[in-house]
């Protein structure tokens, strides 16, 4: 599912599901920007069955999530973010842009 505009993609936790067979999943996400994949984390049924992620993605970002080992589901929680303004930083821009065109 795409993220609606002006917003994050933020996954929260990467988890195991129900009828997970015995072994090691990897979990990966490949990056279409660099064409490169990265691990995010490995899970091993009975005990580690889940693991907590901070992993934000904008709306343009085009990723894939894959995995490798045994043949288990995957189940990814996570929430849409609103990006939002930050005004004390974009007036702190505006006045450094000023100065600098004052310093000319």
């Amino acid at each position: 599912q795409t993220p609606p505009t002006g917003s994050l993609l933020h996954i929260t936790r990467a988890t195991l599901g129900p009828d997970a067979s015995s072994g090691r999943v990897t979990l990966k996400v490949w990056n279409c920007a660099t064409q490169k994949w990265f691990v995010i984390c490995t899970l091993n049924a009975g005990t580690t069955n889940q693991c907590t992620l901070d992993l934000a993605f904008s709306a343009g970002a085009e990723v894939k999530f894959a995995t490798e080992g045994a043949p288990s589901e995957v189940h990814l929680t996570g929430f849409y973010e609103a990006l939002q303004e930050d005004d004390d930083f974009l007036e702190g821009a505006e006045e450094e842009a000023e100065d600098e065109e004052d310093e000319e």
